[in-house]
């Protein structure tokens, strides 16, 4: 009696889950590098590529080719950086 109760439990909640952060995406980030306490770029799968300009408060997504996964981001400074990845296997 007690795990049918856990379970109507759990899928009671189930329905309530929501993306918080960082929108506006769900897809696995691989990498998240912060160029200074304000701007920081996360890359990850399926092309996702975000950025912030308010410590991650907000997220922005920059439109990139969806067939591409990204590994890795690195940045020399604010206006000079890196994105290592391939093509995606799926």
């Amino acid at each position: 009696m007690l795990i049918l109760g856990v379970l109507l439990a759990i899928t009671a909640f189930a329905g309530e889950w929501e993306w918080q952060n960082p929108l506006p995406q769900g897809n696995s980030l691989y990498d998240v590098e912060f160029v200074t306490d304000e701007i920081g770029w996360a890359a990850g799968l399926h092309g996702t590529l975000l950025r912030t300009s308010d410590g991650g408060e907000t997220w922005e997504r920059i439109p990139m080719e969806a067939n591409w996964d990204f590994w890795a981001v690195a940045f020399a400074d604010s206006l000079h950086g890196w994105i290592a990845g391939g093509e995606s296997g799926g």
